[in-house]
Parts: structure tokens; sequence; C-alpha cells
């Protein structure tokens, strides 16, 4: 709790107005500061979410808070006076202002500590035995909060926030006594039920739980204050990071309790469930519902409310039978039944045949309604069984016999059911060892019920859709509809937690970078516009040959197409292909004929088999070609007609036997896109094949990319992917690693390794960067590289450390690598490591038309132009951070990319990084336009993608799982050698 306090009136003085008093009415109750700082008026609309307008005089932006700007210039002004307090480096200054200054609003929201002496006392809970439902867990403290020691000792349900697992937080201190810990026993009963049945006695037992509480730290929150306005450099510390969690858990506390909006996931997620059906039915028994993300954030001199709108799949609520018939329609495949449990399983459904009441005239609490589905119902023998088939022992009345009865008659003669459905399989509301079997038509699905498993293709292209709202939708989803969900401008009780927050966007300065001059052969150059330039009578900055290829078309046996007419329409496409490749400046061989060209295939039978020897075949017969004085050498190429073009799994076949098996490289394209296929189509293979085969597509003016143009650069990417939901438990986590193999970017070669499932730091790193090292070495007179710029993708905030601890230091900077590979520490590269984040919630808000990209077009577009960087009022006061947006957003909200660094031994300047990240992302050599992620994250990513083409037997739970478990993928070798060093994942 100790923490100095002098600083506090800057922060109060920004946020508050001068004197520190918040403006008239409080801002959680729609009516914001007028003071000198980012308070203002919010008020205007139900919710408190003020019209915040995207473009129009009568709405002019409010320019950034000159209080904010203010301090972050003085915070860089003493950065050299406390580094050593800080591992991470401190951000050397803000960017230039002479790239185009405007004004954006986003969507973060001041938060005001309107009580400076505020004090949240933290407890933490253990329960036991241990309950893993959440449902259930969250009844437990929802009764120790209302029933238990709180309410015995006066302490108010307002005046306490909880994360509903672990952690209650309250405005008041209980009183332990001379203890640091107090036991109570909860007698559970659920919230539909008047109280805990005469018979729940047993201590100790699931229903009767004990609940530990343990006094946590007492937390200050103008500890936190104090720590965002000063000066001084200091790392946030752990105390500091607690505060901002308690925040967040304070935050959620009005929509958590809200009937009618769902929790998604982690506690920050929320989603009203009432909401227009249009355009939100993803096909298969799921559905789209638009949220609310809300986070607190530190910044600069002040505290902030982090609020975006989100999508996620649910559940479709309803009769539970018409959930399974839209999920698998009849008829049926064989094996559905095995998908159709994994899909309903752990839903919570409400069974309608039991009526309100019994016939003795006792009443049937609706909680007994509500079961949790386990899965179908089996007999003895593990089979599926029907409400037909399966039969137990059944006495009408105690006097009766028993005798056997099926579970049919047994709805007809308890309650008079006759089932629609009889030869359903039946549902297990009960467990593995006591199994409740009642009939899906009974069966209603309750609303609000995530779905937590990779969408399908079909699915996820109905998400995107569903997901793309334009930054003015967004803007209002966000203020009008977000705000009210968290309970801001209304009575959510952040009044009591001495906190309000202004329900009024902030706005903050952004810059707009030039376009880099992109290069191509002959020294042409050029600088693009919109993040975007065209192909036509270029040639690739270094052109390869094309040679060794050939083709295979595949198609189903059930297409309707004429096979002769069919046939010759790809080979006709296939020779313009090949001269669409040729103006690209590539020199093409003829392609070599083989009988194998057509594969027919039955599209629900198991496939694989045929594809991989169709694959052999073609192999095969190009290498008895080989003495041919016409074909020389063994297939190196083949382009591969795919079908359609949302088979994942025809196409991960194809790319784990040619990547792993047979060693040649392949390009699959859709049938439908290649029959419609025009100049720029053919551009874009073309240049797939050209990284392929070891070529350069495009490079850029030295002078655009900062520290690459000094000689010895070398660029790393590294990202990790883990396991989706719905994956095989022995499915491990993919690391990927990719480097520039000389100063022209135009080469990227990459090495995948498994590891342990779900571990984010990269286990076998050493290796992976010294090959990388090693293969500069030999691509450049044996020299090894001077300098090292790493982007690190896909690691979380808390995370930082660790990757220079577990990662880095000393491992690759150290005995492993760098020694091995340059002896003396003297001789060693200087190393600077820079975190990629795409997985965060900050949106900026064009306010004027002509800082739009659709403003130089004529269109709807609203996102801020392509080059957008943002270094002030949203990033860190004690690091060094940047959010970037090189590419030109023409669907949805353009999603900025987030750039931390967290090591820099090469002191590179502010603009210099700025300028080489950004132009970088003009080198990306699938595409003629900037992309959104700088390259070596992205191709980083894509490597990662590739490997889980080799193992969608475990990624993908549609696909039977094979033996050999992790034990065998840990020893497994990906990549053939003919295209280890080689681009074959682009």
């Amino acid at each position: 709790m100790a923490g100095k306090r002098t600083n506090a009136a800057k922060l109060n003085g920004t946020m508050r107005g001068k004197g520190g008093a918040p403006g008239k009415g409080s801002a959680n109750q729609g009516n914001g500061g007028q003071g000198s700082g980012g308070g203002g008026s919010g008020g205007g609309n139900v919710g408190g979410g003020g019209d915040q307008g995207t473009f129009g005089t009568s709405n002019e932006a409010k320019p950034p808070d000159a209080a904010v700007t203010k301090a972050e210039n003085e915070a860089v002004g003493l950065k050299r006076l406390s580094l050593k307090d800080s591992s991470f480096p401190r951000r050397p200054a803000y960017g230039s202002q002479e790239a185009g200054n405007l004004i954006l609003r986003t969507n973060y929201f001041n938060v005001h500590l309107c009580d400076k002496s505020l004090l949240l006392y933290r407890y933490n809970l253990t329960v036991a035995p241990e309950e893993k439902q959440s449902r259930r867990r969250r009844r437990i403290v929802e009764l120790l909060i209302k029933e238990g020691v709180f309410k015995e000792q006066g302490i108010s349900t307002d005046e306490i926030a909880t994360d509903w697992r672990s952690i209650i937080l309250s405005t008041k201190e209980l009183d332990f006594g001379t203890e640091a810990r107090m036991v109570r026993i909860i007698r559970y009963y659920e919230a539909e039920e008047t109280g805990p049945p005469s018979s729940n006695t047993t201590v100790g037992t699931r229903n009767n739980p004990t609940i530990t509480i343990d006094k946590g730290d007492i937390l200050a929150v103008q500890d936190l204050i104090d720590f965002i306005t000063s000066l001084d450099g200091r790392a946030q510390d752990e105390n500091n990071k607690n505060i901002v969690h308690a925040l967040n858990i304070v935050m959620s506390r009005y929509p958590a309790v809200t009937p009618g909006i769902a929790v998604y996931n982690s506690k920050n997620k929320f989603f009203p469930l009432q909401q227009p059906t249009q355009g939100s039915n993803l096909g298969n028994g799921l559905v789209a519902l638009y949220g609310f993300y809300a986070s607190v954030r530190t910044a600069t001199s002040r505290l902030l409310l982090n609020v975006n709108s989100i999508s996620a799949a649910f559940y479709q609520d309803g009769k539970l039978r018409d959930l399974m018939d839209k999920h698998s329609p009849a008829p049926r495949p064989a094996g559905w039944e095995v998908k159709m449990e994994r899909f309903v399983k752990g839903l919570r459904v409400e069974l309608t045949h039991l009526p309100a009441k019994t016939k003795d005239g006792k009443f049937i609490s609706p909680m007994f309604k509500k079961k949790v589905i386990y899965g179908f119902g089996r007999d003895r023998n593990q089979r599926y069984v029907s409400a037909r088939q399966a039969s137990f022992m059944y006495a009408k009345t105690p006097q009766q016999p028993e005798k056997l009865i099926t579970v049919m008659e047994y709805f007809k003669q308890k309650y008079n059911i006759t089932l629609s459905w009889p030869n359903e399989i039946l549902i297990n509301v009960g467990n593995r060892d006591n199994q409740v079997w009642v009939p899906p038509e009974v069966c209603r699905v309750l609303p609000g019920q995530p779905a937590r498993f990779k969408l399908d293709s079909d699915q996820t292209k109905n998400m995107i859709t569903f997901a793309a709202r334009d930054p003015s939708r967004n803007e209002d989803l966000i203020c009008k509809e977000g705000l009210p969900v968290l309970g801001i401008g209304q009575a959510s009780g952040l009044a009591n937690f001495g906190l309000a927050v202004v329900p009024e966007m902030i706005t903050v300065h952004g810059r707009l970078l030039p376009p880099p001059f992109v290069t191509y052969l002959s020294n042409a150059k050029f600088q693009p516009s919109n993040g975007t330039w065209n192909l036509s009578g270029l040639k690739f900055s270094v052109a390869k040959e094309l040679e060794n290829w050939t083709y295979l078309h595949i198609r189903w046996n059930d297409d309707k197409c004429d096979l002769a007419d069919e046939m010759n329409g790809v080979s006709r496409r296939i020779t313009q292909l090949a001269e669409g490749v040729k103006s690209c400046g590539l020199t093409v061989q003829s392609l070599f004929n083989h009988p194998h060209h057509v594969l027919a295939l039955d599209k629900w039978s198991d496939y694989e088999p045929f594809v991989v020897q169709r694959l052999k075949d073609i192999q095969l017969h190009r290498s008895r070609d080989i003495d041919h004085k016409r074909q020389q050498g063994k297939l190196k190429f083949l382009f591969v007609v795919l079908p359609d073009k949302n088979n994942t799994h025809l196409y991960n076949v194809i790319k784990k036997c040619a990547d792993t098996e047979l060693g040649f490289h392949t390009t699959c394209m859709a049938s439908q896109k290649l029959y419609k296929a025009k100049a720029q189509y053919y551009a874009n293979i073309a240049m797939k094949v050209n990284l392929k085969l070891g070529g350069s597509n495009q490079g850029a003016i030295s002078s655009s990319l900062g520290i690459l143009k000094q000689a010895g650069t070398m660029l790393i990417g590294i990202d990790v992917t883990h396991p989706s939901p719905g994956s095989r438990t022995s499915a491990p986590s993919i690391a990927a690693c990719v480097a520039n193999t000389d100063n022209s970017c135009g080469q990227w070669l990459g090495v995948i390794a498994v590891q342990e499932s779900r571990v984010e730091m990269v286990q076998d790193l050493p290796a992976m960067v010294k090959s990388r090292l090693e293969i500069w070495k030999a691509r450049n007179n044996q020299t090894l590289p001077k300098r090292i710029i790493v982007y690190r993708d896909g690691v979380s905030e808390d995370q930082y450390q660790t990757v220079l601890n577990e990662e880095w230091v000393p491992k690759v900077m150290g005995e492993l690598v760098f020694k091995k590979l340059y002896g003396h520490s003297k001789n060693w590269p200087k190393v600077s490591i820079i975190v990629v984040g795409k997985r965060h919630h900050t949106r900026f808000f064009a306010t004027r038309k002509e800082d739009t990209s659709g403003a130089s077009k004529d269109t709807p577009n609203s996102n801020p132009k392509n080059g957008l960087v943002v270094d002030r009022g949203v990033t860190s006061g004690h690091m060094w951070d940047f959010f970037l947006q090189p590419h030109d957003a023409i669907k949805g909200t353009a999603r900025p990319i987030h750039y931390v660094v967290i090591k820099d031994e090469n002191h590179m300047d502010v603009d210099g990084l700025e300028k080489m990240t950004h132009g970088l992302c003009y080198l990306w050599g699938r595409a003629t336009k900037s992309v959104s992620v700088c390259p070596p994250a992205y191709y980083a990513d894509i490597l990662c993608t590739r490997a889980r083409c080799y193992l969608d037997n475990l990624f993908d739970d549609t696909v039977s799982e094979s033996t050999g478990g992790a034990a065998a993928i840990l020893n497994w070798t990906p990549v053939h050698a003919n295209l280890r060093n080689t681009m074959f994942f682009v």
C-alpha cells in the first residue's frame, strides 16, 4: 500500500478538471465532467453513451487532452534517469510530427477515481471438495455473499465484487478476529429453489461444500494512480497489476449479474441475448451474437476503460431435436453419432415433459428440469440406444412388481406422452456410471451457450461476414449498446467503489507514414496508392525457372460437368497460367504429360489413400522419364486443381504428402477460381511460384527501411500456435522461426518444431535460431549478421519478461548459440526484440472524412488511411510501444497491430523503427499490397498454419485420430530435405 502520492493532483487535474471535483452529475450517470481534462458531456441518449458522430462540422472532434500530451513529453525527457528500475527499454522519444497529423477517436473512456482514500479488501477463496463446474462454483460464491459471513457482518452486496471463482473484493473489511482465515459451510441450493433441502446436512459433500476465506492484499487504488502519473521510470510491480485486476472485476460486476447477458469464457466478454437475428445464422445449429469486451488499462497519466464490440458463436436455443437436425440433416452419413455426441456434450437443457407439480401436489423445482448433457445413451455394450430399444426395470407403484419396460413405454405410462421419434438416440443427462435417459424431443436448449470448438469453413466465412462491421457501426454499438450493457450511465454501483466512467470516447493524435518506393526488375520503382499497386508490365526482382512441372486435376465423382469438356477447360487454363507466370519474368519449361492428370474421388469416402497414391504415381512416372532428352530431372512442381475451395482436409492431405514424404512443391487452386481467372489471378499464382523456387518478387528503396539499410541486419519472425478447441488431447503446440537470408528481404526461410501442448515459450529456439544464422552465413560469403531484430508474435503482456528470460537470455544470447558461432562476446550481434500484438481490442476512428481510406476512392470506407501510426494517448507511459495500421482495410473496422519493444541493444530511433516496420509490410511476397502484419511475424504465422496441415488428424476433430500419440510426434521430422531450405509454405 505504500507509495508516493505527490503526483495525484496531475491525474485529478487531467481527468476531473481544475480543483479535482467532478463535473455536474457523476460520469457513470450520463454526464461527464466539464473540467479542462477529458471529461466532457456524455449525455443525450439512453445509457449515457453520447452520439459520437463519425464526421460532420456540428460534432467537431475534441483535441486530445493537452495535460496528457505534456506528461508524455516530460516522461521521455527523463528517460535516462531510471533505466535500472525497469527490465524493458523506455520510449526514447515520440515519432516525428512531419508525416501528417490527424485527430482520431479511440474506443477508450476515461475512468475517474472519485475517492482517493479508496481501499479494496481482497479475499481469496478455496472450495472443498473442489467444484469444477463453473455454474455451481458461481452459485457457491453467491450463497457465501448473500447468506454467509458478509451478510453476518453487515457488508451489503453493493459493496462487494467478485470473479465468481476465487476472489472477493469488498470496500469494507471482514473481521477475522485474531485469525488470518475463516472457514464456512455452504448449504447448497439452486437460485430457483426456496432454500436448502431439510435432508441436506452432511458436511463436506458437494451439496454442503466447505469454503475457506483467506485474507488477501489491501489494495489502495491511489497507488496505481501514483504509478501512472509518475515520471521516474518504475516498472509496474505486482501490487499495481493486482489493482488493475481488481478494477476489472469491479467493472464486470454489473453485466455479470444482469439477466439476459451471457458471460463468455473470460470474465470480461459480455453478450446481450436479445438482439436481431438478421444475418446471424452460421449454419449447422450455430448463431452469431455480438457482444462487448471491457478492460481497464493504464496509460500515461490516466486510467482508461477499453470497450470493443466482439462476436462469437453460440448454440441455437430451442428444441434439442431441431438443433440436432440443423447440425446433421437427414440422410445422415455413417459415423454421424460420434460427431453429434461431441457437438451436444456439455449443453444445458430444460426438460419439457416434467409437470409443475407431482400428482400428490408436491411442487417440482424448475431447477430439477435443467440438466447438463453428458452424452448419448448407451447400453451395457456401449452401443447407442433409442427410446424404442433401451429398457429398464420399472414399477408404476411401490405395490406393483417391477417389470422390464422401454423408455418409449415409460413416457407413455408415466407422462401420457407418445414419442414422435422413438428411434432417435437417447440423451444421457446423468453421467457415465449413472445414466439418466431422456429423448431429445423433450429437451429444450437453454440460451446463451457459447460454442467452444473450431468452426468449419462455411461457419467461419459466415462469422467473418457477420463480424465485419464498418467503423461507424462499431462506434454506435460501443457507445449506444456496449456502455449500457456494462452499466455505464446506469445505477451500476460503480460509485460504491469510488469510480466513475466518462461515457465519451477519448481522442488521440495520429500520424500518416508515407508509403515506401517499391522496386522491381531493372530498377523500376513507384510509390503505391492506398497500399496497393498493379503488376502489369513489371518483372520480378529476381525471377527463377519453373522446370519439371505438371498438374493434377481432382474432381468429385458426382460432378455433373462433362468430363472431356472439363479436362479440356483445365488444360487450356493451365496453358494460360504458364503464360501468366512467364509474363512476370520467370522462365517456364514445357510441362511434362502423364496419364494421371485427372483423379475422380467420392466426396464422402476416405479418399486420402487415393490422393497419396496418385501423387506417388505422378512422381514415379516423372522418374521413368528422366532419361528422355526433353525432360531432365525429377518432379519439382505440381499444380493441383481442387474441386472446391473449402475442403481443408483434401488440401491438408496434398500438402502433408508432398511436403514431408515426396519432396516437391505444390500450389493448389480452386477450380471455381481457375475457370474465372484473369491476368491478376495468374500473377498472384506466379508470386507464390517464384518465392517457392527461391526468387524475390519486389524490393523497396533502402531509405524506407530504417536500420535495414545497414548491411548485416537479420530479421527473425517467431510464432507459436496451439491446439484449437476440439483438438485431440495429444495435439502438440507448434513453433515456427523464419528469417531473411540477406538484406534484400526477398527470401524468408523457416524451421518448424513441435513442443509440449499449450506451452507459449519456444522450447527449441536455440537450435532454430542457430540454423537460421548458419543459412545466413552460407549465403553471405561466410559472414554472420551484425544485428538481429526479432518480431515475436503470440505472447501476452504478462509474458514479456518470460520471453527474455526463457527464450533469449541466456540460451540464444549465450553458450548455446552466440558463443558457438561468434566466439568472444565482443563479436556477438546486437539484438532487439519487438512483440507483435494482434489479439488486442484497440480501434481508431477517423474524425474527418478526408482522413479516411474512402476519401480518395469515393467509397463508403470510413477506416483511417493506411500508414496510420499512433504512439500517444493510449500507449504505455513506462514502455516503448506503438500501433501501426499499414494496410487499407476494405471491409469491417481496421485492426492496427500493437508493437512493443522489450529489448533494444541496437539503440534504434523511434522514427526508424516505425518506418522499417511500415516499409516491411510492402515486402510481403504474396501480394501487390501492404499487409497488416509485418512479414517476419506473418511468415512465421503461415508456417505454423502449414505445420497444422501435417497434423490434421490431431488438430481437426472431424478426422479420426491415428495411433502413436504425442511421443511419436515429438520425434517427427516435418519437411522433406528437398524443400527444407525453400519457401515451401507460401
